[in-house]
This record gives structure tokens, sequence and C-alpha cells, in this order.
């Protein structure tokens, strides 16, 4: 099968975000990727997390367990990569303005880091005659839903089958999408079944598309990107836009209006407000600059997009004053370790998928996928100076504090961030909803 890089990957070698100028495409990032999205498709099929593990290890391989941690499991499937044309590196500035900032933000610095693009290669796949089902459908997926590298998740790395055996990898785009999943995967891969897991799954979960059919992978991109970003971020076109003082609130859009486009105002989620008077609360910050719209109960709702969430303020007016406001901050999962204490980890992966989904003809629809997935046990915390903040946890999925309305009104009345997203979604021009999302409290279907 031949495979082609519709957008560009950013990491993917034996270093975090870093490429491999030797392998270009390498087999064990590949079978990582093949690997999760065998998890997705089948995790929901077994009753108990060791009977995924086991399934998982004798397909996948692994270092064995149990009380012979010595023992090592090879996998039966073997993957081998022909890359056919290396691409070219892109080292160029990523400028903050750019609709692929948004998700290329990792990559910024001086100088920025290298994405590679164009990229096609041969993929082989063998695997045994009973496995062969299993591991099809793995690859389908990966090529659908995923990509190359790191941040797939955010439509990086994305792919797309080129030559004679498009129409069996991938949807056609006169017909129904939901129809043409059903087709090439031989069943509904979103139907609901089996308990709710930690493991991101796609059954029971939300897919819609957004726009146009475009003959460009990186155009049905970018329009995926600034649906997000818009959810998060938007502000009021030119002709809505109005002086802060008199701002209207609640708001339809994420964040206040401008005088300037190119540095948006305050937002109306409720982030900023909480750490404001948290900051004021354990490190006597003083008054911010910004006077807290929201009250001091703590709610993270945009951690469900995936944590950390690393920021810092703004503190430079726009006169060459300063802003009194706190120091930078990191939200996290933090995992219960005693009474109302808690032990940040490191990451906790987004269930959303934002990308180009390749179609037969060389064409593509910007799809969200948000996975099924339940939350972990712990609540959301803030950090500030390595230290987990006093009194700063909150649950998962928590859109507004109890005794407050959401300034940002697509939030209001919905259960999870899920819900929210994709209600939000529906009412947008050009958008389809392929398998509509299910939720009620704690995300699970």
């Amino acid at each position: 099968m031949s495979l082609a890089v519709t957008t560009p990957i950013l990491g993917g070698g034996y270093r975090t975000r870093a490429l491999d100028n030797v392998d270009l495409i390498r087999v064990p990032t590949v079978r990582g990727h093949l690997r999760f999205w065998w998890r997705a498709l089948f995790a929901g099929r077994f009753e108990r997390p060791t009977s995924l593990y086991e399934a998982e290890t004798k397909l996948w391989g692994g270092a064995g367990g149990g009380s012979d941690e010595a023992s090592v499991v090879r996998s039966p499937v073997e993957v081998r990569i022909e890359v056919t044309d290396p691409g070219k590196e892109d080292e160029g500035n990523i400028e903050p303005q750019r609709t692929d900032a948004y998700v290329l933000f990792p990559a910024r610095g001086t100088p920025p880091i290298p994405r590679r693009t164009t990229v096609t290669f041969k993929l082989t796949v063998s695997t045994p005659k009973a496995d062969i089902g299993a591991v099809r459908d793995a690859v389908r997926a990966w090529i659908l839903f995923g990509g190359y590298g790191g941040r797939t998740r955010r439509g990086l790395g994305g792919l797309t089958v080129t030559g004679p055996d498009a129409e069996t990898w991938l949807p056609r785009s006169g017909n129904s999408l939901a129809a043409e999943l059903k087709r090439l995967f031989g069943r509904d891969v979103f139907a609901v079944g089996g308990p709710a897991r930690q493991t991101p799954m796609l059954a029971g979960a939300a897919l819609s598309t957004i726009g146009r059919v475009e003959d460009r992978g990186v155009t049905a991109w970018l329009t995926a990107v600034e649906a997000l970003r818009c959810f998060r971020q938007g502000t009021p076109p030119n002709s809505e836009r109005i002086t802060d003082a008199v701002a209207t609130l609640p708001s339809t859009w994420a964040r206040q209006p401008s005088r300037d486009p190119r540095r948006p105002s305050i937002s109306n989620w409720p982030e900023a407000d909480k750490i404001r008077h948290l900051a004021d609360r354990e490190f006597e910050t003083g008054p911010s600059s910004h006077t807290p719209r929201h009250n001091d109960t703590p709610v993270w709702p945009r951690a469900g997009f995936g944590l950390p969430i690393v920021g810092r303020f703004q503190v430079n007016d726009r006169k060459g004053g300063r802003y009194n406001e706190p120091p930078p901050f990191t939200l996290k999962w933090g995992e219960p370790i005693g009474h109302d204490k808690y032990r940040p980890r490191e990451r906790l992966t987004s269930p959303l998928i934002i990308k180009a989904l390749p179609l037969v003809g060389g064409r593509f629809v910007a799809i969200a996928l948000w996975l099924h997935r339940d939350w972990p046990a712990g609540k959301i915390v803030l950090e500030m100076g390595r230290a987990v903040v006093p009194g700063s946890a909150a649950p998962f999925d928590a859109l507004a504090a109890p005794d407050e309305a959401p300034l940002f009104t697509a939030l209001a009345g919905k259960p999870t961030l899920r819900a929210a997203f994709f209600d939000w979604l529906a009412l947008k021009s050009g958008v389809v909803t392929v398998c509509p999302h299910r939720d009620v409290a704690g995300g699970a279907p």
C-alpha cells in the first residue's frame, strides 16, 4: 500500500519532537500508532483491563509481567516501510497570527523546530491469518483518524492512500460518510458497547464533518483547526467589534472584543479569573489589573481538551505599562493521594481529534472526532512554582461553578465539554453530524 503524508510531521523520531533524518518514517513509531488504534477499536470487547492487556500483548508484543517479569512477548505483526519520496523539511518561522500556529506552537522557538512535509512511502504489514481482520482495521483507523509523529490529535502527520488501493481503504466522497465507514469496517465502529474505561475508544465516540470536501489535505486541516480555535479563543468579527467597556455578557464568543484584532481581550472562559482569585488568596499577589468577573470557586473546563495546560498572563499593556497578573501556571491531572491531596501527573491526552480525513480521489474533509473515554480518578489541579495551589482541585467536566452562570454561553446547561463543543459546532454552517454525542455526566454515552 502506498501512503502520502498530507500535513506537516512534527517529531516521530527517537527523540521527542525531533525528526529522524535516517529513518524518515520509523517502524517503531508506526507500530505505536497501530497499537493505539487497535485498542481504540477493540477495547470495548473486553470486560476486564487484564483481558485487554493480555490480548494486546499477544498481538503487539510486550515485556511480560506478573511473576515472570523477565519474559518478553514477541509480536507476530511485522511492519516494513520503504520511503519513496523523502519530501522536504520546513524550518520557517511560525507566525502567531497564522491558523496553523494554533496547533504548531510546540515547534515555535529560535530557531523553530523543523517539520517534514510531502513524504510518500510504502507500507507492508504481515500478520497471522487469524489476526488479519483486526490488524487491517487498525491500519485503516490509523489512516483515517490518526497520523504519523506527534500531535496527530491536532491533525499533524495526516495520511492518505494513493494508487489503485485507495477505494479499499478510504471513503468515497459522494456517499454518506457514516455509510462509507460501515462499508470499510464491515460494522458500525461507533456503536456503544462494553464498559466505560480510561482507554480512548471509537465505540461511543462522536464524529462531525466541518465544511466542504477539499482537494488539499492542508486546506481541510486548517478548517478543522479554525473550528477548535474559534471555540476556545474566538472573538467577534470586525463588524461586531465594540469596546471592552460596553461589551455584552454573557457572550456567544469565547473572548471579549478588542480594538486590536491581533490582540484579543480577556477570556469569557472561567480559568483566568479563577487563577487570579487563587493567586491573590495564596500568594498575596494583590488585586489583578483585570477585575475577575467569575467567583473564586475553582473550575477548569478546558482541561477536557487535554492536560497539561501551560500558560502565562499578558503583563505588558498597550501603552508600555505593566499589568498586575498572576505568575505562570500549569493545570494538571491530580492523582489522589489522601484527603484533599493530589500528586500532579504530567499528561492526560486529549480525547478530541481534529484533522483532514482522506477520501478517494485525493480529496479530504475536515472532521472533529471525540473518542469515548472515562475520566481517571482524581481532579484537575492548579500548579504554580512547582507546587499544587491549595484549594484549586476541581472535578473533570465541571463547566461552571455551581453558583454561577457561564459567561461563554456555549457552556450553559451542558453536562460535559464534549456536549458543549459538538452542540456549538452543530450550529455552524456546513457541519454534518456523522455520529452524535450521547453525553451524560462523566462523559460516558
